[in-house]
């Protein structure tokens, strides 16, 4: 299982040799490419070969890429690793409506739930509310509890004159963290056959990653959690040092299927039981639960 994910922040000049990446910058670092599971170029003065990033796309290694204010504007994913695309893509096309219901009813509800113990975590007030609000979501959320819970659960993490329109420093760490999961999801979703303009719930014609979207709503509040540790007396702007601890989240605990994984892993678990239960018509979509902001040690 892939568990390094690298973040290049200086200019450096990547290439393969005896199958390690190497990274030829300040220093040198030559790191095994199966061990990769994701690689972020922040320096636009870097140069890649296309060598490797063939080797590491054949690696199912999501690739980000920054624009010229180092917030990652792509990424590239693996798309011909699955064997059977077509066979997924139409169980994909004709998931039967209840079972789409039902699995958007469920995503929701693992998020509010994880909403609230951000709260829970941070001593904030609301928690026990958005508790009872995650018993009322109906199949499909189709009395919208979802706004509702973010409504109340913003307010109370981040004060009432809060609002994610906002050009604050508290939004620019959300979506930087919100973009590195969706990436990696994304990069899942190709891995195991899926189309990820497909959604579950969302289905923005305009949208390449519409299943993406659907499957980060249970991880974003792991982003939350993290933006909770920031003093915003002090920093005014998102620094290198914030991303890059924004960016080591995928090797975060969370739970899953009552075990401790990272992150990254756990993204895994999701996407392959979301197939699973394409597959068999049934919901066996398991789903994270969030733990206090640790990294994950492997034996």
């Amino acid at each position: 299982m892939p568990y390094i994910n690298m973040l290049v922040s200086n200019p450096a000049k990547i290439t393969i040799k005896n199958n390690k990446l190497v990274v030829r910058g300040e220093k040198e670092i030559k790191l095994p490419i199966e061990d990769i599971n994701s690689l972020l170029i922040e320096s636009r003065e870097c140069l890649i070969s296309s060598f490797a990033l063939s080797k590491l796309i054949e690696k199912k290694c999501v690739i980000y890429v920054c624009d010229d204010k180092h917030i990652p504007s792509g990424y590239l994913i693996p798309y011909n690793s699955y064997y059977r695309k077509l066979s997924t893509l139409q169980k994909q096309i004709n998931i039967p409506k209840p079972l789409k219901k039902r699995l958007w009813q469920k995503i929701v509800i693992q998020k509010i739930k994880n909403q609230a113990k951000v709260l829970e975590y941070q001593n904030r007030l609301q928690a026990d509310k958005l508790i009872e609000l995650s018993k009322k979501v109906q199949s499909n959320d189709k009395t919208n509890v979802e706004a509702l819970a973010a409504n109340i659960y913003f307010r109370s993490l981040y004060g009432d004159e809060f609002s994610r329109t906002q050009n604050i420093l508290i939004n620019s760490i959300l979506n930087y963290g919100y973009t590195i999961i969706r990436g990696l999801i994304a990069r899942n979703i190709a891995i195991v056959g899926f189309e990820p303009c497909i959604g579950i719930f969302h289905s923005n014609n305009f949208n390449p990653f519409n299943l993406a979207d659907d499957l980060i709503e249970p991880f974003r509040p792991v982003v939350d959690l993290f933006s909770c540790s920031i003093d915003y007396g002090i920093q005014k702007e998102l620094t290198s040092n914030i991303k890059r601890q924004i960016y080591n989240l995928l090797n975060c605990d969370v739970t899953i299927n009552n075990q401790k994984y990272a992150l990254s892993y756990a993204v895994e678990i999701m996407v392959s039981s979301l197939l699973k239960s394409i597959s068999s018509n049934q919901d066996l979509l398991l789903l994270p639960d969030i733990l206090p902001l640790k990294v994950h040690r492997y034996e």
